[in-house]
């Protein structure tokens, strides 16, 4: 009899045998791989986050940069760089450059002065009379400069004043107080201004009518700077200011030049004819200067003036 072996079944119990390992492997590999790619979507995360904190952190910081720099330029920066302070000092001409070019503008003018004609006295009509011209180029010729914006602001004029309160000469009160703030004793103040409004007439209505409209339309931080400097003695200064019923803030910030030593030192008498001039000292300079000065527009003048003050 005849053995015959059929080898089906062994090779379907071989294959199932080989198929769940496969899939067992399979599942093994698919385990591993998903717990890689957890464990790298992990790191991932982690690292995203660390670098989302970072950048919110750098943020801000670059915030902080920018309101602390807001807050400087709201304050005004108490200490500049050097760099900021050697760009401050190339704005400005030197004293030097400064007095070359004004020199010019003086020797122009001389000039000028002496190949004009004169045509007369026009003392009467508020114009400069031959005298009085003459009297200028003397001046002129004796080495009182004229003065023009840059140069450097005089002094001792300042000594001869005197003051509506109490009559008597500002001397070196002017110098020893804040009258001029930069040279303050205690503390010099380079940054801040006097504003002179001077006339060189005898009892002037547009001056007059001046003071009255600066007290009453100017702003304060303003009209605490003005110095009016008047021809006019101290009793009719007193009987104006008495009769228009100034106040003591308007007082303080009246002087007296009767001899116009005041004006002539600062070649503050008009250009053809007396009239009104504004000079604004700061920083021991002429920093803005007007002759001929309208009364109708001065306050806007003077109020412009201020605001295009570089200090």
């Amino acid at each position: 009899m005849k053995i015959t072996f059929s080898l089906f079944p062994l090779f379907v119990a071989w294959s199932a045998t080989t198929k769940s390992n496969a899939f067992q492997q399979s599942q093994t590999s698919f385990l591993h791989i998903s717990t890689n790619m957890q464990q790298s979507s992990s790191r991932c995360s982690s690292s995203a986050l660390h670098m989302g904190a970072f950048n919110r952190k750098n943020k801000q910081l670059e915030l902080q940069k920018k309101m602390a720099q807001a807050k400087k330029l709201r304050q005004g920066d108490p200490s500049p760089t050097e760099s900021e302070k050697e760009k401050e000092k190339k704005k400005r001409l030197s004293d030097e450059k400064m007095k070359v070019k004004n020199d010019r503008q003086r020797f122009e003018e001389l000039l000028e002065k002496e190949t004009a004609s004169f045509m007369g006295d026009y003392d009467e009509t508020g114009y400069k009379s031959l005298s009085q011209l003459e009297e200028e180029t003397d001046a002129l010729a004796a080495g009182i400069d004229r003065l023009f914006e840059g140069d450097p602001a005089p002094i001792k004029p300042f000594h001869s004043l005197i003051s509506s309160t109490n009559s008597k000469p500002l001397g070196e009160y002017a110098t020893n107080h804040n009258i001029l703030p930069w040279l303050h004793p205690t503390k010099p103040n380079n940054s801040d201004y006097v504003l002179l409004i001077t006339d060189p007439r005898a009892k002037s209505s547009e001056l007059r009518e001046l003071i009255q409209q600066a007290y009453a339309t100017l702003p304060s931080s303003i009209k605490s700077k003005i110095m009016f400097i008047s021809s006019d003695g101290v009793g009719d200064m007193k009987k104006f200011m008495k009769k228009n019923k100034m106040e003591l803030e308007v007082w303080k910030g009246m002087y007296c030049d009767e001899n116009k030593s005041f004006m002539r030192e600062y070649t503050a008498l008009g250009e053809k004819r007396w009239s009104m001039s504004m000079f604004i000292l700061a920083d021991g300079r002429v920093q803005k200067l007007v002759r001929d000065l309208d009364g109708v527009m001065a306050c806007k003048v003077i109020v412009n003036a201020v605001k295009s003050l570089e200090l």
